[in-house]
């Protein structure tokens, strides 16, 4: 079967890293690919392109770029494929291009996943790809194995007893980073040791930056490290995770559980069914930031509570493997192709 996956963007957000581990292994079953990208290409490019997947940038300046509309369609239109897998918002948007016939085709099925409600044009323009796909549904939460090598702190400059907690964040505003700071901010006077490392990067880091140095003065234990593909890995070294934002988040608290570290969460729903409240983390009550911060100052400070919000690497370990991921979304193809 030969199928193009066409993303939204491949930069750090669940539905990229969900998409470079199921195409590997879809290409492990023998399916050709190939993934039109049509955002971001950090961190997961890279990973796409080092399992041999075939990836192409595209770029549109709107979503009725003619350009970019036409560029589209040639690149659907020269692989022939069976089946386009469409990944996010900006992907369905842009799907709604590849209904007409495609050089003397009629139009490929469409398989549509991870996309969310949202006002306006594009909100519509959403809604009509979800009617004319054959088939919608969310994918499925893929976890990578532990990660190899160790994400080092001294290489960042961090003391040998730093305390860590992480954030990992896009800076969109729906991801706003202002709860994590706060807390952090509160915390650093009780906690000398204590560090906080956000991981992302997007169009609200350089805002965040701003607000850490407006409070943070000559303290320099919040770092931003940027767009990585080591985040289970730093995961693995926190003695705290946060998350923080209203949406989102579920990959970092599936693998953030995988590491076996603590999590402290607002109470959401996409989130409970990964995060056991005080088996695995602590779930606060959605906008109740002053919550987040005293519960992160208990984990931090109460080593049987951390104690029993650990556990070993892997032996609870969330989500579905990409080899099984690959099995159920071959099938699901199939199923649209008729």
């Amino acid at each position: 079967m030969r199928i193009v996956h066409l993303a939204s963007g491949l930069g750090l957000s669940g539905t990229s890293r969900s998409l470079s581990l199921l195409a590997p292994a879809l290409a492990d079953l023998g399916e050709e690919q190939i993934v039109l990208n049509l955002g971001s290409a950090a961190p997961f490019a890279h990973d796409l392109l080092t399992a041999n997947v075939d990836v192409r940038h595209l770029r549109f300046r709107n979503g009725f770029d003619p350009t970019g509309v036409k560029d589209l369609r040639r690149a659907v239109g020269e692989f022939r494929p069976d089946v386009v897998h469409v990944w996010g918002n900006r992907a369905a948007v842009l799907s709604n291009w590849l209904r007409l016939p495609l050089f003397g085709r009629k139009s490929v099925p469409l398989v549509i996943s991870d996309v969310r409600p949202v006002a306006g044009v594009s909100g519509r323009l959403v809604l009509r790809a979800v009617r004319f796909a054959r088939i919608v549904r969310e994918a499925p939460l893929l976890v990578r194995g532990q990660p190899i090598p160790a994400f080092l702190p001294s290489a960042y400059g961090l003391p040998s007893d730093a305390r860590i907690v992480v954030s990992v964040t896009n800076f969109e505003p729906r991801t706003d980073p202002t709860a994590a700071l706060t807390a952090f901010d509160i915390l650093k006077h009780a906690m000398p040791a204590v560090h906080l490392l956000f991981v992302g990067d997007g169009p609200g880091r350089e805002r965040a930056e701003r607000m850490n140095r407006a409070v943070a003065f000559d303290d320099d234990r919040v770092r931003f490290l940027g767009v990585r593909n080591d985040v289970p890995a730093i995961l693995a070294t926190a003695e705290a995770v946060l998350i923080s934002h209203h949406t989102g988040g579920r990959t970092t608290a599936a693998e953030t559980v995988t590491a076996g570290r603590p999590i402290v969460a607002y109470d959401r729903p996409d989130l409970a069914g990964i995060v056991r409240d005080g088996e695995t983390g602590v779930l606060v009550p959605l906008g109740e930031a002053t919550r987040l911060t005293s519960s992160l100052y208990q984990i931090l400070t109460d080593a049987t509570l951390a104690a029993k919000l650990s556990h070993p690497p892997g032996s609870l370990a969330v989500g579905t493997s990409p080899a099984a991921a690959a099995r159920e979304w071959q099938a699901i193809y199939r199923t649209a192709v008729g």
